[in-house]
């Protein structure tokens, strides 16, 4: 196979196993190799024949590079969830007791957290980063200015864990403990010195190196696929030709840059009420150019 020349969007790294990646999923051969080069994981799993929408390629020759547009998609299972809570000390005389009062708070968080980590599991982890006090001031329901001259602080805790299948019956404590607690936010305080907090929604995480090597197969995967597309639309003369690719660029860019994680799949509620993750996707959407010999076609 002909190397590709090397595009910036990736490193060199990538190039070193880019011939590994896709010489693999050739030598799963016949079927096996057609379901990973065009059909979705879902039909490869039951073992159906893939479904094959043949797209439209305009076959150019000689000097004239032919683009084909192919797509890779995996999905591989959550192996942490991260998630984030905000502590606020707000209406205080002054800045020392704002800060005590969150610093407080955090500690007692800190501690009720620890059992939703694996302490087995070096990538978990409670992590506490501490804000800086600020003047403050709120209104009321009726539009009242309150707490004028008084300080606040806000400090955050991140939490990450592999205990996916017990997640659910962490986060519920967890909310009880937040939300119900001490640190219930009030709905009308007044003028009142308080200190609550806020919890945000947890999301699925792969690890880096996981993350990494899907992107890499799905990349290996987009251009067998452009391969496959560019065989079912070429005469018969031109699929004895071997075209030979000359490059790739990732078609869903922001800004210039790739996108290289392209999606993931919230927590759903199932019947019983317990909360859970759906899979996590990574898809590759990959402008692919070939150079097909003069008179090939």
């Amino acid at each position: 196979m002909t190397r590709p020349t090397r595009n910036t969007l990736f490193d060199n790294k990538f190039f070193n196993n880019f011939n590994n990646l896709t010489s693999m999923a050739r030598r799963a051969g016949g079927a096996a190799a057609a379901c990973a080069a065009v059909a979705s994981l879902s039909a490869c799993a039951a073992n159906q024949p893939p479904v094959v929408h043949i797209p439209v390629v305009e076959i150019k020759q000689g000097d004239h590079p032919t683009k084909v547009v192919g797509e890779g998609r995996l999905e591989h299972a959550p192996q942490y969830f991260e998630l984030s809570i905000s502590v606020n000390a707000e209406c205080y005389p002054t800045p020392v007791a704002a800060s005590r009062a969150a610093d407080q708070a955090v500690g007692s968080l800190m501690k009720s957290l620890r059992p939703l980590i694996d302490s087995n599991n070096p990538k978990d982890g409670v992590f506490s980063r501490g804000g800086f006090t600020q003047p403050f001031y709120r209104r009321t329901r009726h539009g009242a200015t309150v707490c004028e001259g008084t300080f606040q602080k806000v400090s955050s805790i991140t939490v990450k864990s592999s205990r996916i299948d017990s997640f659910s019956g962490d986060y519920a404590k967890l909310q009880r403990a937040v939300l119900t607690g001490t640190l219930k936010q009030p709905l009308d305080p007044g003028d009142q010195s308080t200190t609550h907090a806020t919890l945000s929604t947890p999301t699925p995480q792969l690890y880096f190196e996981t993350r990494e090597r899907l992107e890499q197969q799905a990349l290996a995967d987009a251009i067998d696929n452009a391969r496959a597309k560019l065989a079912a639309t070429a005469k018969a003369g031109c699929r004895t030709a071997k075209p030979k690719l000359l490059k790739f660029e990732e078609s869903n860019q922001l800004d210039g840059r790739p996108i290289p994680y392209a999606g993931t799949k919230r927590q759903r509620v199932r019947d019983s009420g317990s909360v859970a993750f759906d899979a996590i996707w990574v898809n590759k959407l990959v402008d692919v150019y070939f150079k097909i010999p003069p008179g090939a076609c």
